[in-house]
């Protein structure tokens, strides 16, 4: 450890500029046919910078990671609380299947969950507190159920 350097690298010495490339997400999209989709660090930035015009996040949050790391709401997940001093909360497959233990998960943590609309549909009605005390809830994917939309989710 003590070879490495004490204070961050900076990025404009190493050459490494907004417009570099983060990562590849691959994505069958609307077409069906796979096909990469090429993210620059400048779109993480936009996605998860203090100043991205609808969340803020800071060293209080607490942000759900639950996604499936290829897919692309994890991005946000882990990005935004590392990159603004905050923390991740990794939920395992089978606490995020199981309502009653992601309930117990969500109690408290009032930052930030992405669902699908399939997940949401489906926990709505019991998980209802736990829901509308989060900051951000973000749904996507799908089309929300009447009942949901109208319940402010």
């Amino acid at each position: 450890m003590a070879r490495w350097a004490e204070a961050n690298l900076d990025c404009s010495d190493l050459g490494i500029t907004p417009e570099h490339l983060a990562y590849v997400m691959y994505t069958s999209g609307s077409t069906g046919q796979p096909k990469g989709v090429l993210v620059e660090h400048r779109s993480i930035q936009r996605l998860v910078g203090k100043d991205n015009g609808y969340s803020k996040f800071d060293a209080d949050d607490r942000v759900a990671f639950a996604a499936n790391p290829a897919f692309d709401a994890s991005t946000m997940e882990v990005w935004a609380p590392l990159a603004n001093g905050g923390r991740i909360v990794v939920i395992g497959q089978s606490v995020l299947l199981d309502p009653s233990r992601f309930g117990r998960v969500l109690n408290g943590m009032k930052s930030c969950l992405i669902l699908t609309v399939a997940l949401l549909n489906q926990y709505a009605d019991a998980l209802k507190e736990e829901l509308a005390a989060l900051r951000y809830l973000i749904v996507g994917g799908d089309a929300l159920e009447s009942e949901n939309h109208r319940a402010g989710f």
